[in-house]
C-alpha cells in the first residue's frame, strides 16, 4: 500500500517553535487597535502568523517521502543450454521426455504463483516460453554467460532458483564450477556421459599489448580425445579472414600447443 510522509532534516519538535514565533510576531504587530476593523485585524494577524510559521518550517529543510509496497512473485529461471551437442548426444526420446516434463513443471509452478522465465545463450527467441520448442542450433556454449545473465537479469525480481538444463560441455567463458551467482542453481543433466572422439581449441594464449613493428606469438592449445594419429588443420583468422594455416598430426598426448607468429603492422585493436 503506498503512503506519503513529510520529514524534516532537523527535529520535528522545532515546528512548535516555528508556530510560537509566528504567533509572537502576529501578536506584536497587531496587539494594538489600528485603522482596521476588529475582524480584519484578526484575519491579518492569522495570515501573518501562518506566513512566519511557514517560513520557519522551510528553514527546517523539509522533504517528502513516498513509498510504494509491491509484492513480487518468486521467479524461477529455466536456463537452457541450446547448443548442438545437447541434441547430438542425447537420445531423442529422452530429450523429448525431459523437455516436456520441464514444461509441465513450469506450468505447475505458474499455477502455484511462481513467475517462470526461459533463458538461453545465445538468445534464440526472446518470446520463447516452452523449452520443448528449442531447436538446439547454437555452435558455441558459454554456461557462465547463461548463468550470470539469468541471475543478474532477475536479481531484483525475487529470484528463487535457476534450473540449468545442459550436457555440461562448454567451450567459451570461465568454468561455472568456480563462480558465484548469488542464487540456488539446480542442474538437470542431458547428453551422454561417455566421452566422444573430439578435438577442440581449449585455450588461446596471447599478449594483451603488442607494439607496432614487432612480432608476437599466439598459441592455440588443443585438446583431443580418441583422435591420436589423425591430421587436423588449424587456421588463425584476423577479423574473419585466414592469415595463417598449420597442419599437424595429433599425437597420443591429450593436449598439444600450436604457435603462430604475427606481425603487428598497424596500431589499433585486432580481433584474432
Amino acid at each position: 500500500m503506498p503512503y506519503f510522509q513529510i520529514h524534516t532534516v532537523s527535529s520535528a519538535w522545532y515546528i512548535l517553535l516555528c508556530l510560537a514565533a509566528g504567533v509572537a510576531v502576529a501578536w506584536f504587530l497587531y496587539r494594538k487597535n489600528g485603522p482596521w476593523p476588529t475582524g480584519l485585524r484578526w484575519f491579518l494577524a492569522a495570515l501573518r502568523a501562518t506566513l512566519v510559521t511557514l517560513l520557519g518550517f522551510l528553514l527546517l529543510q523539509p522533504y517528502t517521502q513516498h513509498r510504494v509496497q509491491e509484492e513480487l512473485k518468486p521467479t524461477v529461471v529455466l536456463a537452457l543450454d541450446n547448443s548442438q551437442s545437447v541434441k547430438l548426444f542425447t537420445p531423442p526420446a529422452q530429450l523429448s521426455q525431459t523437455l516436456t516434463t520441464t514444461d509441465l513443471l513450469a506450468e505447475s509452478l505458474r499455477k502455484k504463483g511462481f513467475r517462470v522465465e526461459v533463458q538461453t545463450h545465445p538468445q534464440t527467441d526472446s518470446a520463447q516460453a516452452n523449452v520443448a520448442r528449442e531447436s538446439f542450433s547454437a555452435t558455441t556454449t558459454n554456461l557462465h554467460a547463461l548463468l550470470s545473465k539469468s541471475a543478474n537479469l532477475y536479481r531484483n525480481q525475487n529470484l528463487a532458483a535457476v534450473i540449468l538444463l545442459s550436457d555440461g560441455i562448454h567451450n567459451q567463458g570461465p568454468t561455472p564450477t568456480f563462480q558465484q551467482y548469488g542464487t540456488a542453481i539446480f542442474p538437470v543433466a542431458l547428453g551422454d556421459t561417455i566421452p566422444k572422439r573430439d578435438v577442440a581449441v581449449e585455450e588461446v594464449l596471447y599478449n594483451k599489448i603488442n607494439y607496432t613493428g614487432t612480432t608476437f606469438p599466439v598459441v592455440a592449445r588443443l585438446r583431443q580425445h580418441g583422435l591420436a594419429g589423425s591430421g587436423v588443420t588449424v587456421q588463425l583468422l584476423e577479423n574473419g579472414k585466414p592469415i595463417q594455416t598449420k597442419k599437424i598430426t595429433l599425437s597420443a598426448r591429450a593436449q598439444v600447443d600450436i604457435s603462430f607468429q604475427i606481425a603487428a603492422n598497424a596500431p589499433g585493436k585486432k580481433h584474432y
